[in-house]
């Protein structure tokens, strides 16, 4: 996947999405959370940066986060709007999303019903 250039207030920062696990907004503050561990803040609403990665294999779960599907390692049954993501962190998706997220995973993953 191609590397993304956001213009910040001291310049131009390089994101590169397939290193960013998921994204949580604070007020105008995002925190982009790495496959590496490391975090980042960089100040964009949760609008903004979906308009950025809305093609890129991210989907807005809820009000403030924004998850990378190809890091999504579980759909949990008996409560199908949470899922757990590789680096263990559990995300709820609104009610309201859940059945665009579940489209957007089989785009993904050949998924398969029990």
């Amino acid at each position: 996947m191609k590397n993304i250039y956001i213009p910040l207030q001291d310049g131009i920062r390089t994101l590169i999405p397939d290193e960013i696990i998921y994204l949580e907004t604070y007020n105008n503050i995002t925190v982009l959370y790495y496959k590496s561990g490391e975090t980042e803040n960089i100040e964009y609403t949760v609008g903004d940066i979906e308009m950025i990665l809305f093609d890129k294999g991210f989907f807005r779960f809820n009000y403030k986060c924004i998850v990378n599907l190809k890091y999504v390692q579980m759909v949990l049954p008996d409560n199908s709007s949470k899922v757990i993501l590789e680096n263990g962190k559990e995300i709820f998706v609104t009610q309201n999303r859940r059945a665009e997220l579940y489209k957007s995973l089989e785009k993904m993953y050949e998924m398969v019903s029990c």
